[in-house]
Protein backbone atom coordinates (compact mmCIF):
# COMPACT_ATOMS: atom_id res chain seq x y z
CA UNK A 1 0.00 0.00 0.00
CA UNK A 2 2.33 2.67 -1.31
CA UNK A 3 1.79 5.81 -3.36
CA UNK A 4 2.98 5.66 -6.94
CA UNK A 5 6.08 7.85 -7.51
CA UNK A 6 4.16 10.70 -9.15
CA UNK A 7 1.54 10.86 -6.40
CA UNK A 8 4.24 10.66 -3.74
CA UNK A 9 5.80 13.77 -5.29
CA UNK A 10 2.66 15.84 -4.76
CA UNK A 11 2.44 18.13 -1.75
CA UNK A 12 0.44 16.76 1.18
CA UNK A 13 -1.43 19.44 3.11
CA UNK A 14 -3.57 19.66 6.22
CA UNK A 15 -5.74 22.38 7.68
CA UNK A 16 -7.73 22.56 10.91
CA UNK A 17 -11.15 23.79 9.76
CA UNK A 18 -12.48 23.89 13.30
CA UNK A 19 -11.22 22.89 16.71
CA UNK A 20 -10.39 19.19 16.69
CA UNK A 21 -11.24 18.66 13.01
CA UNK A 22 -8.42 18.64 10.45
CA UNK A 23 -8.93 18.07 6.74
CA UNK A 24 -6.15 16.75 4.50
CA UNK A 25 -5.36 16.24 0.86
CA UNK A 26 -2.73 16.58 -1.85
CA UNK A 27 -1.83 19.25 -4.34
CA UNK A 28 0.15 19.38 -7.55
CA UNK A 29 1.07 23.01 -8.25
CA UNK A 30 1.52 24.09 -11.86
CA UNK A 31 2.46 27.69 -12.50
CA UNK A 32 0.55 29.54 -15.22
CA UNK A 33 -1.62 26.49 -15.97
CA UNK A 34 -5.28 25.83 -15.12
CA UNK A 35 -5.83 24.49 -11.61
CA UNK A 36 -8.29 21.61 -11.15
CA UNK A 37 -10.01 21.53 -7.76
CA UNK A 38 -11.18 17.94 -7.27
CA UNK A 39 -13.80 16.66 -4.82
CA UNK A 40 -14.46 12.92 -4.41
CA UNK A 41 -17.58 10.82 -3.98
CA UNK A 42 -19.00 9.40 -0.74
CA UNK A 43 -16.77 6.74 0.91
CA UNK A 44 -13.96 7.50 -1.56
CA UNK A 45 -11.09 10.00 -1.41
CA UNK A 46 -9.16 12.16 -3.86
CA UNK A 47 -6.18 9.85 -4.32
CA UNK A 48 -8.41 6.95 -5.35
CA UNK A 49 -8.93 8.67 -8.72
CA UNK A 50 -5.22 8.83 -9.50
CA UNK A 51 -5.41 6.62 -12.65
CA UNK A 52 -7.45 9.46 -14.20
CA UNK A 53 -6.03 12.47 -12.39
CA UNK A 54 -2.36 11.63 -12.96
CA UNK A 55 -2.91 12.12 -16.70
CA UNK A 56 -4.29 15.60 -16.07
CA UNK A 57 -1.26 16.74 -14.05
CA UNK A 58 0.83 16.91 -17.23
CA UNK A 59 -0.88 20.13 -18.31
CA UNK A 60 -2.78 21.27 -15.22
CA UNK A 61 -2.39 21.95 -11.55
CA UNK A 62 -4.41 19.78 -9.17
CA UNK A 63 -5.79 20.36 -5.68
CA UNK A 64 -7.57 17.45 -3.98
CA UNK A 65 -9.28 17.75 -0.63
CA UNK A 66 -10.78 14.88 1.33
CA UNK A 67 -14.07 15.48 3.06
CA UNK A 68 -14.52 14.87 6.78
CA UNK A 69 -14.19 11.17 7.59
CA UNK A 70 -12.74 10.31 4.17
CA UNK A 71 -9.18 9.53 3.10
CA UNK A 72 -6.70 11.07 5.52
CA UNK A 73 -9.12 13.66 6.95
CA UNK A 74 -10.36 13.43 10.54
CA UNK A 75 -13.74 11.80 11.10
CA UNK A 76 -14.78 13.88 14.10
CA UNK A 77 -17.66 12.85 16.33
CA UNK A 78 -20.44 13.34 13.75
CA UNK A 79 -20.59 14.40 10.08
CA UNK A 80 -21.26 18.14 10.09
CA UNK A 81 -23.72 18.11 7.18
CA UNK A 82 -23.27 19.26 3.59
CA UNK A 83 -23.72 22.97 4.34
CA UNK A 84 -20.86 22.91 6.85
CA UNK A 85 -18.82 20.65 4.55
CA UNK A 86 -19.01 23.36 1.88
CA UNK A 87 -17.99 25.99 4.42
CA UNK A 88 -14.99 23.84 5.33
CA UNK A 89 -14.08 23.38 1.66
CA UNK A 90 -14.14 27.13 1.14
CA UNK A 91 -11.97 27.58 4.22
CA UNK A 92 -9.36 25.18 2.86
CA UNK A 93 -9.35 26.87 -0.54
CA UNK A 94 -8.99 30.33 0.97
CA UNK A 95 -6.23 29.24 3.33
CA UNK A 96 -4.13 27.74 0.53
CA UNK A 97 -5.10 30.44 -1.99
CA UNK A 98 -6.25 27.86 -4.51
CA UNK A 99 -7.87 30.64 -6.53
CA UNK A 100 -4.84 32.23 -8.20
CA UNK A 101 -5.74 35.34 -10.17
CA UNK A 102 -3.19 34.43 -12.81
CA UNK A 103 -4.66 31.02 -13.65
CA UNK A 104 -8.06 29.51 -14.33
CA UNK A 105 -9.67 27.46 -11.57
CA UNK A 106 -11.84 24.56 -12.71
CA UNK A 107 -14.14 22.82 -10.26
CA UNK A 108 -14.12 19.08 -10.82
CA UNK A 109 -15.61 16.20 -8.90
CA UNK A 110 -17.37 12.85 -8.88
CA UNK A 111 -20.80 11.96 -7.52
CA UNK A 112 -21.42 13.76 -4.20
CA UNK A 113 -18.27 15.83 -4.67
CA UNK A 114 -19.43 16.94 -8.12
CA UNK A 115 -22.75 18.10 -6.71
CA UNK A 116 -21.04 19.93 -3.84
CA UNK A 117 -18.99 21.72 -6.52
CA UNK A 118 -22.23 22.90 -8.19
CA UNK A 119 -23.49 24.45 -4.97
CA UNK A 120 -20.08 26.02 -4.30
CA UNK A 121 -20.06 27.55 -7.78
CA UNK A 122 -23.45 29.15 -7.15
CA UNK A 123 -22.58 30.41 -3.68
CA UNK A 124 -19.36 31.99 -4.96
CA UNK A 125 -19.85 32.60 -8.70
CA UNK A 126 -16.46 34.27 -9.02
CA UNK A 127 -14.61 31.20 -7.74
CA UNK A 128 -14.64 28.76 -10.67
CA UNK A 129 -14.05 29.43 -14.35
CA UNK A 130 -15.79 26.20 -15.30
CA UNK A 131 -17.08 22.92 -13.89
CA UNK A 132 -16.42 19.33 -14.98
CA UNK A 133 -18.82 16.98 -13.21
CA UNK A 134 -18.38 13.20 -13.31
CA UNK A 135 -21.73 11.47 -12.77
CA UNK A 136 -22.91 14.07 -10.25
CA UNK A 137 -25.31 13.00 -7.53
CA UNK A 138 -28.45 14.51 -9.07
CA UNK A 139 -31.36 12.64 -7.55
CA UNK A 140 -35.11 13.04 -8.10
CA UNK A 141 -36.65 15.72 -5.82
CA UNK A 142 -38.74 13.15 -3.97
CA UNK A 143 -35.56 11.45 -2.76
CA UNK A 144 -34.00 14.67 -1.50
CA UNK A 145 -35.59 14.49 1.93
CA UNK A 146 -33.46 14.66 5.04
CA UNK A 147 -34.28 11.81 7.43
CA UNK A 148 -32.87 10.57 10.72
CA UNK A 149 -30.39 7.77 10.09
CA UNK A 150 -32.74 5.19 11.61
CA UNK A 151 -35.45 6.20 9.08
CA UNK A 152 -33.25 6.40 5.97
CA UNK A 153 -33.29 3.15 3.97
CA UNK A 154 -30.04 4.05 2.21
CA UNK A 155 -28.31 4.88 5.48
CA UNK A 156 -29.55 1.66 7.07
CA UNK A 157 -28.18 -0.42 4.19
CA UNK A 158 -24.85 1.35 4.57
CA UNK A 159 -24.65 0.65 8.29
CA UNK A 160 -24.86 -3.07 7.54
CA UNK A 161 -21.88 -2.85 5.18
CA UNK A 162 -18.79 -4.95 5.86
CA UNK A 163 -15.88 -2.79 7.04
CA UNK A 164 -13.09 -5.25 7.94
CA UNK A 165 -11.26 -8.07 6.17
CA UNK A 166 -8.68 -10.42 7.66
CA UNK A 167 -6.21 -10.19 4.77
CA UNK A 168 -5.60 -8.81 1.30
CA UNK A 169 -6.90 -11.95 -0.40
CA UNK A 170 -10.27 -11.46 1.29
CA UNK A 171 -10.29 -7.82 0.17
CA UNK A 172 -9.73 -8.78 -3.47
CA UNK A 173 -12.28 -11.58 -3.40
CA UNK A 174 -14.95 -9.46 -1.70
CA UNK A 175 -14.78 -6.33 -3.84
CA UNK A 176 -14.10 -8.03 -7.17
CA UNK A 177 -17.30 -10.04 -6.61
CA UNK A 178 -19.34 -6.83 -6.48
CA UNK A 179 -20.87 -5.64 -9.79
CA UNK A 180 -19.85 -2.05 -9.02
CA UNK A 181 -16.15 -3.05 -9.11
CA UNK A 182 -16.24 -5.75 -11.75
CA UNK A 183 -15.12 -3.54 -14.64
CA UNK A 184 -12.52 -1.43 -12.81
CA UNK A 185 -9.04 -1.51 -14.32
CA UNK A 186 -6.30 -3.12 -12.25
CA UNK A 187 -4.70 0.29 -11.62
CA UNK A 188 -8.00 1.71 -10.42
CA UNK A 189 -8.72 -1.27 -8.19
CA UNK A 190 -5.22 -1.09 -6.69
CA UNK A 191 -5.73 2.63 -6.08
CA UNK A 192 -8.98 1.86 -4.27
CA UNK A 193 -7.24 -0.62 -1.96
CA UNK A 194 -4.26 1.68 -1.36
CA UNK A 195 -6.26 4.79 -0.52
CA UNK A 196 -9.64 3.80 0.93
CA UNK A 197 -8.45 0.95 3.16
CA UNK A 198 -5.98 1.00 6.03
CA UNK A 199 -3.72 -1.93 6.94
CA UNK A 200 -3.59 -2.73 10.66
CA UNK A 201 -0.67 -4.33 12.47
CA UNK A 202 -2.44 -7.71 12.62
CA UNK A 203 -2.65 -7.82 8.82
CA UNK A 204 -6.34 -6.95 8.64
CA UNK A 205 -7.76 -4.26 6.35
CA UNK A 206 -10.35 -1.68 7.44
CA UNK A 207 -12.33 0.97 5.56
CA UNK A 208 -11.00 4.46 6.22
CA UNK A 209 -14.49 5.87 5.77
CA UNK A 210 -16.50 4.01 8.38
CA UNK A 211 -20.05 2.90 7.45
CA UNK A 212 -21.33 5.22 10.20
CA UNK A 213 -19.74 8.23 8.51
CA UNK A 214 -21.03 7.20 5.08
CA UNK A 215 -24.52 6.73 6.51
CA UNK A 216 -24.42 10.18 8.11
CA UNK A 217 -23.51 11.73 4.75
CA UNK A 218 -26.21 9.84 2.85
CA UNK A 219 -28.83 10.79 5.44
CA UNK A 220 -28.08 14.45 4.62
CA UNK A 221 -29.04 14.70 0.93
CA UNK A 222 -28.32 17.77 -1.16
CA UNK A 223 -31.83 19.22 -1.00
CA UNK A 224 -30.96 22.32 -3.04
CA UNK A 225 -29.15 20.65 -5.94
CA UNK A 226 -31.87 21.33 -8.53
CA UNK A 227 -32.26 25.01 -7.72
CA UNK A 228 -28.49 25.37 -7.80
CA UNK A 229 -28.27 23.65 -11.18
CA UNK A 230 -30.77 26.21 -12.46
CA UNK A 231 -28.65 29.07 -11.10
CA UNK A 232 -25.29 27.95 -12.57
CA UNK A 233 -23.69 30.67 -14.67
CA UNK A 234 -20.24 29.16 -15.25
CA UNK A 235 -19.74 26.84 -18.25
CA UNK A 236 -20.37 23.30 -17.03
CA UNK A 237 -19.82 19.88 -18.61
CA UNK A 238 -21.53 16.88 -17.04
CA UNK A 239 -19.85 13.64 -18.07
CA UNK A 240 -22.20 10.82 -17.08
CA UNK A 241 -22.49 7.05 -17.44
CA UNK A 242 -25.02 5.18 -19.56
CA UNK A 243 -26.63 2.97 -16.88
CA UNK A 244 -30.34 3.30 -17.60
CA UNK A 245 -31.13 2.07 -14.08
CA UNK A 246 -29.53 5.16 -12.57
CA UNK A 247 -31.57 8.37 -12.26
CA UNK A 248 -28.33 10.29 -12.85
CA UNK A 249 -28.50 9.45 -16.57
CA UNK A 250 -31.87 11.13 -17.15
CA UNK A 251 -31.27 13.89 -14.62
CA UNK A 252 -27.95 14.91 -16.19
CA UNK A 253 -29.68 15.29 -19.53
CA UNK A 254 -32.54 17.18 -17.89
CA UNK A 255 -30.10 19.60 -16.25
CA UNK A 256 -28.48 20.29 -19.64
CA UNK A 257 -31.88 20.89 -21.24
CA UNK A 258 -32.89 23.27 -18.45
CA UNK A 259 -29.74 25.41 -18.22
CA UNK A 260 -27.92 26.52 -21.42
CA UNK A 261 -24.65 26.78 -19.45
CA UNK A 262 -24.65 22.99 -18.97
CA UNK A 263 -23.59 20.39 -21.54
CA UNK A 264 -24.10 16.66 -20.96
CA UNK A 265 -21.76 14.04 -22.41
CA UNK A 266 -22.51 10.32 -22.15
CA UNK A 267 -19.85 7.69 -21.47
CA UNK A 268 -20.02 3.91 -21.51
CA UNK A 269 -20.11 2.54 -17.98
CA UNK A 270 -21.72 2.86 -14.59
CA UNK A 271 -21.46 5.41 -11.79
CA UNK A 272 -17.69 4.86 -11.51
CA UNK A 273 -16.96 4.87 -15.24
CA UNK A 274 -13.80 6.94 -14.70
CA UNK A 275 -12.37 3.91 -12.87
CA UNK A 276 -13.40 1.61 -15.70
CA UNK A 277 -12.24 3.69 -18.65
CA UNK A 278 -9.79 6.30 -17.26
CA UNK A 279 -8.12 7.01 -20.63
CA UNK A 280 -11.43 7.70 -22.39
CA UNK A 281 -12.57 9.82 -19.45
CA UNK A 282 -9.32 11.78 -19.62
CA UNK A 283 -9.99 12.52 -23.29
CA UNK A 284 -13.46 13.86 -22.48
CA UNK A 285 -12.10 15.98 -19.63
CA UNK A 286 -9.54 17.46 -22.04
CA UNK A 287 -12.31 18.23 -24.52
CA UNK A 288 -14.26 19.94 -21.75
CA UNK A 289 -11.22 22.04 -20.82
CA UNK A 290 -10.77 22.92 -24.47
CA UNK A 291 -14.39 24.04 -24.69
CA UNK A 292 -13.66 26.40 -21.78
CA UNK A 293 -10.68 27.79 -23.68
CA UNK A 294 -7.93 25.94 -21.75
Amino acid sequence: MKDCPVLASTDAWEYEVESGLTLRGNSHPAKDKPMLHFMHGVAFCGKLYWPLLKQLTENNGLFMQDMQGHGESDAGDLFVGWEKAIEHAFGVMDNFEVKNSGSALIGMGHSYGASLSVIMAVQRPELFDGLILLDPMIMPPELLVKLPINESPMAQRTLRRKAKWDNLEQVHRFFRSKPAFAQWTEDAFTSFIDHTLVLHSDGSYHLKCAPQTEAEVLASPLETIWENLDKLVVPTVIIHGDDARSPILANSKKAAQTNPNITAVQMTGGHNFMQEIPEETYEQVCLALKSFGY
